[in-house]
């Protein structure tokens, strides 16, 4: 990653010496940074001016300052993510953390928002922006460009967001905000700088180091109540999950290690406890916590090898169990429900809002015993903390109620249309508080929102919102991505985005759809207090008849698959195309995608050509994969499913006698190029190894051929053909390479 630290600086311009004036903001920074580390917060410094001024600035900082960060780790556009824990982990010490955010260079504020949870109190960060606007990040270094759908390019992003994250930066409290031009012209910068700083709170004695050496008066308590609650539930059955939720930086991991010490010293034998997380640096600070002889007794897991070899445990903890895949933290929690859950309540990292929506109704269905602990004060910081509520903002985690404001009744009567208002508008012709509501809404209501959604509502070129609001009320919203036409460079090529016109290709290979102009909506949420009043079906209504989208050749939509939702978007007038086998590592559904009949003649050629498809592989699907009906879908939503597929004409299965015999030669021999994956063609293919000769069964691959017939996993047709065969290592590739080399055989013949 470049530029992460301060040696690899620029040069300090011998023009920028250390006059009166860069001594005085020396000392401006100095007294903020102490004062600051005396209050056990982070110091937020804003330097807006010259590059070269800042690199002085910096530079005279680390050689002027003997306790200055040993390294400052810079966050802009090319910043990896994936290092910054390794980078800037949770126990270095204050002394040792600082980081950098170079608004010349872009913002990637999901790294942002991960570096400042690890940067304890006591340590620095410095925004650092251009004197004026027009130096903003260069359209080709926008840390969002490999987001955005073809052809749309970085220069096509819309300043907006960063200009209101500027804006925020120099207007936040409790900043230090000094300007280049205060040391040029030679001005007293204090009322400038000190109008940011408040100076009410009393310094705090509590010492950087308290969250990894002692117990806060609320973890101490929470100990205790844990600590009973474990050792009530060893002998309780049934088992039941216990959760431990917080915002960063509250000494989750720590109390985590404190409580397993309480448990481990108490009993002549020693529990069976096992720690896990996704990765293994999530659970190190509760690691860093057991006693040495304790560390003997744990046992540390990867989630996949621990449901692999199921050891018997009497206590599982998984830490930062919002990474872990939905489905996999299920599997966990069945398998091992004596279990402790912590994770952070933001919702951003992970599988998102899953922990939030689906884990609580979730556990309320399985086990009604499970309880819920959590911890507020933060420890990693000082309370009130102005960079933890500043980057909260930048995030868009900004929390706004909208659940509780259309008060208790809202609800109850339904709302005269009246007295709504509608638009159907691009993000960046809403005011900022208005996008504020918007994203709050949709964060609220969907499961993977992230920070880096919020930069792409701000700014992205091809986004369009139909709202409802009430008043000044925000009552529903729905956002769209417009995508469409493409250009037709052949079935290996992948363009970023337009998920459905490119899942259709590689499935169908129907290259006329690349013509047609798609709205493609990717959430839609009503506020909760104006529910159950159809206003979800008038908002896509409204959405599709709009002027704005009156060239839209077809409307799509993708998500996982439930009845409920299936059943809101039929209602809309959409229809069934596709649907995924392997389950989503968030929702732990499978991806299911409608789209309205289009208008134009080769579209809807197109278009009848997939659902008839469709229709006639959906028995091998369902026969095969099951995707609608695996362990971690309930009885109730299996049933549920079972009355769709008998009523409703999108699942009707259509016999294969009904297509065209040269599409399925061509289908099969598209398999065999490796343009259509095997889901796509499975049925066609068992189809026709049921009308081959009875000379089919001289060939080799029959019995691979007949394993698949009886639906069959891959994984059991690798065992079954290692012990036939003897080939001990041929995988899925393998026994495909030997279906296609036989199909290939057959298909030329003819």
């Amino acid at each position: 990653m470049a530029n992460n630290s301060t040696d690899s600086l620029p040069t300090v311009d011998e023009n920028f010496a250390l006059n009166q004036q860069l001594a005085d903001q020396l000392a401006q920074i100095l007294a903020y940074w102490h004062q600051q580390r005396q209050r056990h917060q982070r110091a937020s410094l804003v330097l807006m001016g010259s590059k070269a001024w800042q690199t002085t600035l910096l530079e005279a900082s680390k050689a002027q300052f003997a306790d200055w960060p040993s390294e400052l780790l810079w966050l802009d556009s090319k910043a990896n993510r994936q290092h910054l824990r390794h980078q800037l982990g949770q126990t270095r010490s204050a002394q040792q953390a600082g980081l950098v955010v170079d608004m010349a260079e872009g913002l990637d504020i999901e790294a942002i928002t991960l570096a400042e949870g690890l940067l304890p109190g006591g340590g620095i960060c410095c925004w650092l922006l251009p004197e004026e606007t027009a130096g903003l990040p260069a359209p080709s270094e926008h840390p969002l460009a490999k987001l955005l759908s073809f052809p749309w390019h970085a220069q096509d992003m819309t300043p907006h967001y960063a200009l209101w994250a500027r804006e925020r930066i120099l207007n936040a409290d409790q900043h230090l905000v000094l300007l280049e031009t205060d040391s040029m012209n030679h001005q007293d910068a204090d009322s400038h700088i000190n109008r940011n700083i408040t100076h009410t709170r009393p310094p705090s004695t509590q010492p950087p180091s308290a969250e990894l050496t002692a117990l806060s008066a609320e973890q101490s308590q929470l100990l205790q109540l844990l600590y009973q609650h474990f050792r009530d539930q060893v002998t309780q059955q049934p088992a039941s999950p216990t959760l431990l939720v917080a915002a960063r930086g509250r000494g989750k991991s720590t109390l985590i290690g404190h409580l397993l010490n309480r448990l481990l010293a108490d009993v002549d034998t020693p529990y069976q406890i096992a720690l896990c997380s996704a990765r293994p640096e999530q659970h190190q600070q509760a690691w860093l916590c057991l006693n040495p002889k304790h560390q003997d007794t744990v046992t540390r897991w990867a989630p996949d090898a621990l449901l692999a070899q199921q050891p018997t445990l009497d206590w599982l903890i998984i830490d930062e169990a919002a990474h872990l895949p939905w489905p996999q933290l299920q599997k966990l929690i069945r398998h091992y429900p004596h279990c402790l859950l912590s994770s952070t309540s933001a919702g951003y990292e992970g599988s998102g809002q899953a922990w939030q929506q689906h884990l609580r109704p979730w556990l309320d269905q399985h086990f009604s015993d499970w309880r819920e602990f959590t911890l507020t004060q933060a420890l990693r910081w000082h309370a009130e903390d102005p960079l933890e509520a500043l980057v909260r903002e930048l995030s868009g985690q900004v929390d706004h109620q909208l659940s509780e404001q259309g008060g208790e009744t809202a609800g109850l009567t339904p709302l005269p249309l009246h007295h709504l208002s509608w638009q159907c508008v691009t993000p960046q012709d809403l005011s900022a508080s208005q996008r504020a509501q918007v994203f709050a809404l949709l964060t609220e209501s969907h499961y993977q929102t992230r920070p880096r959604d919020w930069q792409l509502l701000c700014s992205a070129p091809n986004y369009q919102l139909a709202l409802i609001w009430h008043n000044s009320q925000l009552v529903g919203a729905l956002w769209a991505i417009m995508e469409g036409p493409l250009p037709d460079w052949g079935p290996e090529r992948r363009l970023q985005g337009h998920l459905v016109t490119q899942k259709l290709r590689q499935h169908h290979q129907t290259p006329a759809l690349y013509s047609g102009r798609y709205a493609r909506c990717t959430r839609i949420a009503i506020a909760k207090p104006y529910r159950q009043q159809c206003l979800g079906k008038q908002l896509v209504s409204y959405w599709q008849s709009h002027p704005h989208n009156i060239d839209i050749d077809s409307f799509t939509v993708s998500f996982g698959a439930s009845p409920a939702l299936w059943r809101f978007w039929s209602a809309c007038g959409f229809h069934t195309l596709h649907l995924g086998v392997q389950a989503d590592a968030a929702s732990g559904r499978c991806n299911l995608i409608m789209m309205t009949p289009p208008q134009a003649q080769s579209l809807r050629q197109a278009y009848d050509q997939i659902q008839n498809w469709f229709q006639a592989q959906w028995l091998a699907l369902s026969d095969e994969f099951q995707p609608l009906s695996h362990d971690l879908i309930s009885v109730t939503e299996q049933q549920a499913w079972q009355v769709i597929w008998q009523q409703h004409p999108d699942w009707q299965v259509r016999p294969w006698q009904r297509t065209p015999p040269h599409q399925r030669q061509q289908a099969l021999r598209e398999y065999v190029l490796g343009y259509r994956p095997y889901e796509a063609v499975s049925g066609a293919l068992i189809d026709w190894f049921e009308q081959q000769s009875e000379e089919k069964w001289h060939w080799p691959e029959a019995e691979l051929l007949r394993w698949k017939q009886q639906g069959q996993s891959w994984a059991q047709c690798r065992q079954a053909w290692s012990a036939s065969s003897g080939q001990a290592h041929i995988g899925r590739k393998g026994l495909e390479a030997l279906l296609k080399a036989r199909l290939q055989a057959i298909l030329d013949f003819y």
